[in-house]
């Protein structure tokens, strides 16, 4: 369920309703009816859309301004919109969630496409009244925006539950099975007909991505349904940071992130000027699939926290920085480590594979495992609480010794 008692959803059309069978006399539960719809009859393309609003009427007319708080830039080029749409794969009869519509622009592109529903998440509310023209101009309940936050928000099941949908009623025949039977295998070969993409404020960018990574990670939220790939808009710089191979200058810990859990892909890269207003920097588009299994199996969180100080120290090479993960007393498991990963201690952390950093931290993570109070170790901690932690790191590794 989503959190945040806030959160407002707008469903434009009737409401979905839950029918239940009624056992008959014997006990037994009544098959549901055999349905028939005429396939040329099932259209979900809308006739008509209103007209694209100009830049002077989003500014003037609805006395929008761009919000520097909010990194907002309005992308209006047809062209570039229309790309997106089309890397992103939106398929008729899929579902969509759109992060940051904004005016609508490529909500709109999206409701060309004819998607079974499409779910905009909008923090800004002034942005309510232009989604709501498009919402009444499709079908009832093909467009539903829900205005709050999405860091705010898990989205657990919202699209309802796919497998209670599939084994409760039975498919109409003649409509595309897709539309009802959307939910995958997470090792089945072919992707969900379910589709994430946001042209993402830059200033939310990397902590909706970590975010969204740690539910990749335990296949909940959108990715309940499957391998629900993702494409996704960043400052041009870190989605160069988030592709980028080994031995590239600009691999980060973002990067091994992504890729632990993603196929990651640099698509295009939009111009600052082809936005509205004119942006400072360019804009990189990212395509990320997510993996039948990642590279490291570790927890999410002691991943992160690894590769965190992995690179936190980008000019010193791995043995320095995979120091600060232990107290001094323990520094002579270090380089058994490094051997049993097969790693060279001495190279720099973004010459490291993806491969490689998967064998370091599970050897780290067999170390916690042996010693419990290394996950909680905090190296940068004050020194009231760094000797405190250091105590009881060294207690459960049977060391028995003071700090001094």
């Amino acid at each position: 369920m989503m959190r945040g008692v806030s959160a407002l959803i707008r469903n434009h059309g009737a409401p979905t309703t839950q029918l239940q069978r009624i056992p008959l006399p014997d006990g037994s539960t009544p098959q549901a009816p055999t349905i028939e719809i005429d396939p040329e009859l099932f259209q979900l393309k809308p006739k008509k859309l209103p007209p694209l609003p100009r830049t002077r009427d989003l500014l003037h007319v609805y006395g929008i301004r761009a919000k520097k708080n909010l990194s907002q830039n309005f992308l209006l080029n047809q062209r570039l919109i229309r790309g997106l749409v089309r890397a992103a794969g939106i398929m008729p009869g899929s579902r969509v969630i759109e992060v940051g519509p904004g005016p609508g622009n490529l909500t709109r592109a999206i409701l060309e496409q004819s998607p079974f529903e499409v779910l905009a998440v909008e923090k800004d509310r002034r942005f309510l009244p232009l989604l709501e023209q498009l919402a009444d101009s499709v079908l009832p309940g093909q467009l539903k925006i829900l205005l709050g936050d999405a860091l705010d928000h898990d989205f657990e099941n919202i699209f309802g539950n796919p497998k209670q949908l599939e084994s409760d009623f039975q498919l109409p025949v003649g409509l595309p099975e897709h539309v009802f039977k959307f939910s995958r295998e997470w090792e089945d070969r072919s992707l969900p007909p379910v589709r994430l993409i946001g042209n993402l404020p830059f200033s939310i960018s990397t902590p909706l991505l970590i975010k969204w990574l740690h539910h990749i990670s335990l296949r909940n939220s959108f990715w309940q349904y499957g391998r629900v790939p993702m494409l996704l808009t960043f400052q041009d710089e870190v989605a160069r940071r988030i592709c980028a191979n080994p031995t590239a200058y600009e691999r980060t810990r973002l990067s091994v992130m992504s890729q632990n859990y993603c196929h990651v892909q640099y698509m295009f890269r939009i111009s600052g000027k082809s936005f509205t207003p004119a942006a400072g920097v360019d804009t990189g588009v990212v395509r990320l699939e997510p993996r039948k299994q990642p590279l490291c199996q570790v927890p999410f969180k002691l991943f992160e926290k690894f590769n965190r100080h992995l690179f936190h120290h980008r000019n010193h090479n791995l043995n320095y920085n995979f120091r600060t993960l232990f107290p001094a007393d323990l520094h002579d498991r270090i380089e058994h480590a490094f051997d049993k990963a097969q790693v060279n201690p001495r190279i720099f952390p973004y010459m490291i594979s993806n491969k490689e950093t998967a064998r370091l931290c599970e050897e780290y993570y067999k170390l916690c495992l042996e010693i419990p109070a290394l996950v909680e170790y905090d190296y940068r901690a004050s020194k009231r609480l760094l000797e405190e932690s250091t105590m009881k790191v060294l207690k459960d590794a049977n060391l028995n010794l003071l700090t001094k």
